[in-house]
Parts: C-alpha cells; structure tokens; sequence
C-alpha cells in the first residue's frame, strides 16, 4: 500500500545525519521513512512503502549505491526519483569507485 500522503524514503547508515534530515524534510511537512541500509530501503520500496522520492547517501554500508539504484529501477512498480546526498570524505570522488 502507498501511504496517502508525499513520503521521503531516507537512506543513510549515519544515524546522526538521518536524524538532521529527518527533522529537517518534517519541518517543510513531508512524512519520512528512514532505512538504515540499501537492504533495508529494498524490503520497504518491495512493500510500497514510500510514494515520492528516494534520498540515499552515496556511501552505504551494506552495498554500493550504483547497485541500489539498480535494484530500485528493477523491482520498483513505479517512477521514483532519486536524489543522491554526497558528502565527500578525504577520499573524494575516488571514493565511490
């Protein structure tokens, strides 16, 4: 069941983070969904979840976001645009390969 009203699923294994995002998407009155992991954001997109975006952090700690995308493109019933949080660390760009 897709929730009624517009939801953000927020993805970011930095609890500290999500929770600044969290309450930051809250005060311009959205609903958030948050998943600790790209797994966990897989299981909550298979239960439809989420209705209007997807946030990730480009950085997760059980899978490369590349593969996350993928997997949302493949097994979502619907559109759904993603937005790709990237915070570099000292590594930089290179860091995501």
């Amino acid at each position: 069941m897709i929730t009624a009203e517009p939801a953000v699923l927020l993805i970011d294994g930095d609890i500290n983070h999500a929770l600044l995002a969290k309450r930051a998407l809250e005060s311009e009155g959205l609903s958030v969904i948050f998943a600790h992991s790209g797994q966990e954001a897989l299981v909550l997109i298979a239960l439809e979840k989420i209705a209007s975006v997807v946030i990730n952090d480009a950085f997760l700690p059980d899978m490369h976001v590349l593969d996350l995308i993928d997997e949302i493109a493949a097994n979502c019933n619907h559109r759904i645009p993603i937005i790709m949080n990237v915070a570099f660390p000292s590594g930089g760009v290179e860091s995501l390969n």
